[in-house]
């Protein structure tokens, strides 16, 4: 097919036009795939900053009381601390990018649970 040509008016090549208009609909779903991807992530993220902001606050509040409490209280502290993560994070837990890990379990350390931690730290 050849262009036509007058004076002041430009013809468009119909077969080219249709091949941009396919080019230009195939980017563009190339376009809305990135950006579904992207949004996925961008919910993570605000999620994972949320929880890690709660903890950061959580710390501070141990922080501003811990020059109130004594060394005993302090080793019971720490003790309270590593079980309430294992029981976040079982210790058998795979780690990230290794398989599938376990769901994380909430919940409150019991002193039945401490007991075997005492005497290693």
């Amino acid at each position: 097919m050849r262009n036509l040509s007058f004076p002041g008016i430009k013809v468009l090549n119909l077969v080219r036009y249709g091949a941009e208009m396919k080019k230009n609909e195939a980017e563009v779903l190339e376009l809305d795939r990135q950006l579904a991807a992207i949004g996925s992530i961008q919910a993570r993220s605000i999620a994972e900053a949320e929880d890690l902001q709660r903890v950061e606050n959580y710390c501070s509040e141990i922080a501003q009381e811990l020059h109130v409490i004594d060394d005993g209280g302090k080793q019971l502290l720490m003790e309270l601390l590593v079980d309430q993560i294992d029981m976040v994070f079982p210790p058998d837990a795979t780690t990230p990018g290794q398989g599938k890990a376990a769901t994380p379990q909430r919940g409150i350390a019991t002193p039945s649970s401490r007991g075997s931690r005492r005497s290693g730290c």
